[in-house]
């Protein structure tokens, strides 16, 4: 369920300004890509995975637990999940089932098209749970 207590994280409904704070998971280098860490706020260098989720570009060197600067695509915003939830990690779609709510699909190579808004930052499992997402990605996705 997503947490909306610790102030010290972007939990949605920040409009301005791209950059955001996350705990590296791991060493991680300036100018390196990330990806979704563990846990959230958890980033992590990029791995060699070409399907990864991208989040943003590191703004300066940061050792494991530090609190580093990522460049993001977009904004974050609370979206409302549909009774499907909304799965952390994944694309955040529109809902088939409730209209004005949010689901998530997985990212991958497909034909069925989707309207995207953004990646979740944190998992939501119930209808009507807010969930942060990170906005800016493109907005038709092709996934299986």
């Amino acid at each position: 369920m997503a947490s909306q207590q610790n102030p010290e994280f972007t939990k949605g409904d920040e409009m301005n300004g791209f950059i955001r704070s996350f705990v590296a998971e791991g060493a991680i280098g300036k100018d390196d890509i990330v990806e979704l860490g563990t846990a959230y706020p958890q980033v992590k260098k990029h791995t060699t995975t070409q399907t990864a989720i991208i989040l943003g570009v590191c703004l300066e060197e940061a050792a494991e637990g530090d609190l580093v600067p990522i460049l993001c695509s977009g904004p974050v915003k609370l979206v409302k999940s549909d009774a499907n939830g909304i799965t952390r990690g994944h694309l955040v779609i529109p809902s088939g089932a409730t209209a004005g709510a949010c689901t998530s699909q997985a990212y991958a190579d497909g034909t069925t098209l989707h309207g995207a808004l953004g990646v979740a930052l944190e998992t939501a499992d119930e209808l009507g749970e807010k969930v942060p997402v990170l906005m800016g990605f493109p907005g038709i996705v092709a996934n299986a």
